[in-house]
C-alpha cells in the first residue's frame, strides 16, 4: 500500500527513531527510490523538535564523505519536515551482530570506517554523540554512519538537555557526558572504542542490569579488554580498546584517525614503534578506503614506505623496483617525462609511471576502481591514495590473490607500492599487478 507525501510515493517503513521516521520511497521526478525521514507527527508542531530537525539536514549539508549519506533533498509538505537520502541496501549492524561477533579484521575495517565518517564530521565542527550499532549500515563491504540529528558543534553543550536527561546511548557513552564536560572529538573515540569491543565479542563494553549500573560502569571501571571474551583478539587490539575508551579525554587517541592508525597497525604481528598519525583531509568528500592490514610482510612495508611519503610528484622510484626508464636524479621528472609504468602492471584504469606532476582537478564524481595482485612471488603491495592536495591519505595492503573494489573519486591518484613505487593509478577501471 503506497501514500502520496508531496511528490513522493511512501511505499513502506524503515524504521523510527525519537524524532522521525524513515520510509522506503519513490522519487518519480528523479526515477529513484530514497529514504525519506519525516518529522513524527507528535514533533511536527513542537519548535525545539522542528529546529533539531532543521538542524540535522543542515548538519548533513557540511559533511561530505563516503561513509555519510549524501542528502538528494529536504523541505517541508503540509507543514511537516522532511530530508531524502540515498536508499541503501544491507543490513543495521545491531542486527549484524545480533547473530554473534565480526572476525577480527573485519570487526577493524567496520569500526575504521565509522572513524572515516567521523573525521570529516570533526573536520566539519561536529560531534555525533550517538555512535552505536544501531546507526551503523553495512551495505556490502562499504559502511555507513546514521542519524546525526543530535549532533552539536564543537563548541556546542554537554549530554543533558534542559529537562535534565541524557542525550545519546549510555552504552557507548564516555564518561564526562555524565557531567559537565562537554561532548568533543574524544567522547565520539571513546564511543569508536565501545563499538569496536562489541564487534570484537558481540557484548556490550559495560553490560550492567540497569542504567545506574551501566552509568556508574563508564565512570569508575577500567575498560574492558576484548581478548578476555575473545581469545583470538590480538593484546595490540586490547590496548587500542583500553586507550581509546581511557576516563579521561586527553589520555585517549586525540582523533579519530589517530584510532585508526592505532587500530590498524594492532593487527600485524610485527610492532610498529611508532603509529602513523592520518591527518584530516583538507577537502572533505573523500573516498577513503579502510581494509585490514596484512601480516609481518605488510608491516616492514609500512615501515618502509611511511619515512619517505611525499607529495606524489617527486616520488622516487627505487632503481631495484623499477626497470631502466627511470629518468636520472639530475633530471627531476615532469608530466612530459614521466617513465612509464612497469610492464607487468596492465589494467583498463590510468595507468603511469611514478614521475610527474600528474594534476587533476578536484572532482565529486564517484568511481570503481578495482586493484587485483596477481604476482606469484608471495610478495604484498601496498596502496595508497593521494588527495586533491597533494597529501597522501590512507592505504592498505594488497596480498597475493587478493582483488579489492575500491569507489573513488574520478581523477584521485592511487599509487602501487612494494619496495618503492610501481605505478599511479586513475580510476574508472581496473589494474592488475602480476
Amino acid at each position: 500500500m503506497t501514500a502520496a507525501f508531496g511528490r513522493y510515493r511512501v511505499e513502506g517503513l524503515l524504521g523510527r527513531g525519537g524524532m522521525g521516521e524513515v520510509y522506503r520511497a519513490y522519487d518519480p521526478l528523479n526515477h529513484r527510490y530514497v529514504a525519506l525521514k519525516q518529522l513524527t507527527r507528535d514533533l511536527a508542531h513542537d519548535p525545539l523538535g522542528r529546529v533539531r530537525f532543521e538542524r540535522e539536514m543542515r548538519l548533513l549539508a557540511r559533511i561530505q564523505s563516503p561513509h555519510v549519506v549524501p542528502v538528494l533533498d529536504f523541505g517541508q509538505v503540509d507543514g511537516r519536515l522532511y530530508l531524502a537520502m540515498e536508499l541503501l541496501e544491507g543490513d543495521d549492524l545491531d542486527d549484524v551482530l545480533d547473530r554473534g561477533p565480526l572476525p577480527v579484521a573485519r570487526a577493524v575495517d567496520v569500526v575504521c570506517q565509522v572513524a572515516v565518517a567521523l573525521q570529516a564530521a570533526h573536520t566539519a565542527g561536529l560531534v555525533h554523540r550517538d555512535v552505536k550499532p544501531g546507526n551503523i549500515k553495512l551495505d556490502g563491504d562499504h559502511v555507513y554512519l546514521l542519524d546525526f540529528g543530535i549532533a552539536v558543534s564543537t563548541t556546542g553543550t554537554t549530554g543533558l538537555t534542559k529537562s535534565g536527561m541524557f542525550i545519546g546511548s549510555v552504552d557507548y557513552m564516555a564518561p564526562e557526558r555524565f557531567g559537565a564536560g562537554a561532548a568533543s572529538a574524544q567522547s565520539d573515540v571513546y564511543s569508536l572504542g565501545c563499538l569496536l569491543f562489541e564487534c570484537l565479542t558481540g557484548h556490550k563494553p559495560f553490560p550492567g542490569k540497569n542504567l545506574p549500573a551501566i552509568i556508574s560502569a563508564h565512570l569508575t571501571q577500567d575498560p574492558p579488554r576484548p581478548s578476555t571474551l575473545a581469545p583470538q583478539v590480538p593484546w595490540a587490539l586490547d590496548e587500542v580498546v583500553v586507550k581509546a575508551m581511557a576516563k579521561r579525554p586527553d589520555d585517549r587517541m586525540p582523533s579519530a584517525s589517530a584510532f585508526i592508525a592505532a587500530a590498524r597497525t594492532s593487527l600485524d604481528t610485527t610492532t610498529v614503534e611508532q603509529p602513523v598519525e592520518i591527518a584530516p583531509a583538507a577537502r572533505r568528500g573523500w573516498r577513503v578506503p579502510l581494509l585490514s592490514l596484512g601480516l609481518g610482510a605488510c608491516a616492514v612495508l609500512l615501515a618502509l614506505l611511511i619515512p619517505s611519503l611525499s607529495p606524489i610528484g617527486i616520488v622516487k622510484p627505487s632503481p631495484t623496483s623499477l626497470p631502466s626508464t627511470t629518468p636520472p636524479p639530475s633530471a627531476p621528472p615532469t608530466a612530459e617525462m614521466a617513465p612509464p609504468p612497469a610492464e607487468w602492471i596492465r589494467g583498463t584504469a590510468t595507468i603511469t609511471g611514478c614521475g610527474g606532476e600528474f594534476s587533476t582537478p578536484n572532482s565529486t564524481t564517484p568511481v570503481l576502481l578495482s586493484f587485483e595482485n596477481a604476482r606469484a612471488d608471495s610478495v604484498a603491495l601496498v596502496v595508497y591514495w593521494v588527495d586533491f592536495d597533494g597529501a597522501q591519505r590512507f592505504w592498505f595492503s594488497l596480498r597475493p590473490g587478493d582483488k579489492v573494489d575500491q569507489r573513488t573519486w574520478a581523477g584521485h591518484r592511487w599509487v602501487i607500492a612494494d619496495r618503492a613505487c610501481l605505478a599511479v593509478v586513475i580510476g574508472p577501471g581496473k589494474v592488475v599487478v602480476s
